[in-house]
């Protein structure tokens, strides 16, 4: 971001910033750059306007358009007020982008090799994501490659070998680690048996794994040849250990400690996703006598009570969209009963909700091997079941202004920061990870928060003025959210 654009909307950040708290840079540059589009277009419609003024008046300004002038001195004010109170800067990652068609970018590291389960091109550290090597236990920066392809057993039917399978092939990590504390380990895919394969002082000796995982002697299997610095394995087993249709696999030490050694190799990339900013648009309607009534008997100017209006109604709605999305595309479901099974007070079973979230937070962590899920957004069950927790577990926010959407009610344990909203289904909860402006499953990306049409009033005395919103959103890691439900959660219902 231009640090001039940044010095241009430095006020309306610290106002910002005195409502919400400290934001980090990524959030300031995204501020900015949303004032900045809206300032744009604005300038947009100044212009238009003023041509069309003079175009149709001949020299004369309209009066009608100096009358509808407040909406521009007012716009840069909503943005502003969305971005203090909407609710999704504290769940999702908020970006902007510069035109309605834009580009969302992420850093991704992907494997350079093939190494075990690690392929290359494959993902190993997502941002948006997970360490994704981590999954099956692909420890590539180790010395230990897990269950690299060796392939399949060719029976030998003539020779000393007759009547046994041959198991042939390079191992591509080298040298190999041979010492008795470093087994080689061969399996057979199909059939699930194990074999431990020893350098021992009289040679290279096998050893098979029982059902019950005992290790016992296998003397009728002959290692030919294991050659640390070629790679090269070549070991015969009885035929009855596998058929020529089974794969096999070797887990196997590589001596990092040789010089030179060909170590696991990260590749970073820049990734980008293309996202589309969407109209969403509002339409607000009021009359010639209201508007007059209001501003003589009462004071109350009718186009701040729309600038107010319009500004709840549209940042209400990005934060309920944005929850209904991560509710229905959530990449995990969970259940939780309020009836009592045990001889146990309800108070004391309700208290099992609060594991549960907990249990919601750890699943994220094994899903994806990121964060833990550090946000919850409950309905009115969920809220009145930890309110009643008690102050040891749940520490409220304090007072909270009328809200007509979601907010923050407090912290659980403190560790995770619990969101009411009213218009979510009363027996649902979603829990939720992010981590820094950069670090979520999913992403809201601005153009435009807010801009408008020509306020306009027929005879009919009624003044009419539309508004858009312009902005996408994109899924892009579903394992970061946790949706879940409640049942039995009404103890009044029959």
């Amino acid at each position: 971001m231009n640090k001039v654009v940044l010095e241009a909307w430095k006020n309306k950040i610290s106002v910002v910033e005195s409502i919400r708290g400290g934001m980090s840079d990524d959030a300031k540059d995204t501020l900015a750059r949303v004032l900045n589009n809206t300032n744009n277009a604005l300038n947009d419609l100044r212009t238009i306007n003023s041509m069309r003024n003079e175009a149709v008046c001949r020299d004369t300004n309209a009066s009608q358009y100096s009358g509808i002038d407040w909406f521009p001195e007012h716009s840069i004010d909503m943005v502003s007020a969305i971005y203090a109170s909407q609710i999704i800067d504290d769940i999702v990652s908020v970006q902007s982008i510069d035109s309605p068609l834009g580009v969302i970018r992420f850093l991704q590291y992907v494997y350079g090799q093939d190494r075990g389960y690690a392929k290359r091109g494959g993902v190993a550290i997502d941002q948006w994501g997970a360490m994704q090597g981590a999954a099956q236990g692909r420890f590539v920066a180790s010395e230990r490659i897990e269950a690299e392809q060796l392939g399949k057993a060719t029976p030998v039917t003539t020779g000393d070998n007759a009547g046994t399978i041959e198991i042939h092939g390079f191992v591509q990590h080298l040298p190999i680690k041979a010492d008795v504390d470093s087994p080689l380990v061969l399996m057979n895919e199909g059939t699930n048996k194990t074999y431990y394969i020893r350098n021992c002082k009289c040679g290279w000796k096998m050893s098979e794994i029982d059902a019950d995982g005992s290790e016992g002697d296998f003397e009728d299997a002959t290692v030919t040849t294991l050659s640390p610095d070629s790679g090269e394995i070549c070991i015969n087993l009885p035929a009855a250990c596998g058929t020529d249709s089974d794969e096999w696999a070797i887990t196997y030490y590589q001596d990092l400690s040789e010089v030179p050694t060909d170590s696991m190799n990260l590749e970073l990339r820049l990734r980008t996703e293309m996202i589309k900013a969407v109209p969403h648009k509002i339409r607000a309607n009021f009359s010639f006598d209201a508007s007059y009534a209001l501003s003589k008997a009462h004071g109350i100017n009718v186009e701040d009570s729309l600038v107010n209006a319009c500004t709840a109604e549209i940042r209400q709605e990005r934060d309920n969209e944005v929850i209904g999305i991560l509710m229905r595309q959530a990449g995990n479901r969970r259940e939780w009963s309020r009836k009592v099974t045990s001889y146990i007070s309800q108070h004391d079973h309700d208290m099992s909700f609060l594991n549960e979230i907990f249990a919601c937070a750890s699943l994220i962590n094994y899903e994806t091997k990121r964060g833990f899920g550090n946000w919850v957004v409950v309905g009115r069950q969920g809220l009145n079941i930890i309110k009643s927790a008690g102050s040891d577990h749940f520490k409220p926010a304090g007072a909270t202004l009328p809200n007509n959407g979601a907010f923050v009610v407090g912290e659980l344990e403190g560790q995770i920061k619990v969101i009411y909203s009213p218009y979510v289904p009363q027996d649902s909860y979603l829990v939720g990870y992010k981590g820094s402006d950069m670090d979520a499953g999913f992403v809201v990306a601005d153009f435009l928060p807010i801009t408008k049409t020509d306020l306009v009033m027929l005879d009919d005395f009624v003044g009419r003025q539309g508004l858009v919103s312009y902005y996408g959103t994109k899924m892009l890691n579903p394992k970061m959210y946790v949706a879940g439900k409640i049942t039995d959660g009404d103890l009044t219902a029959h």
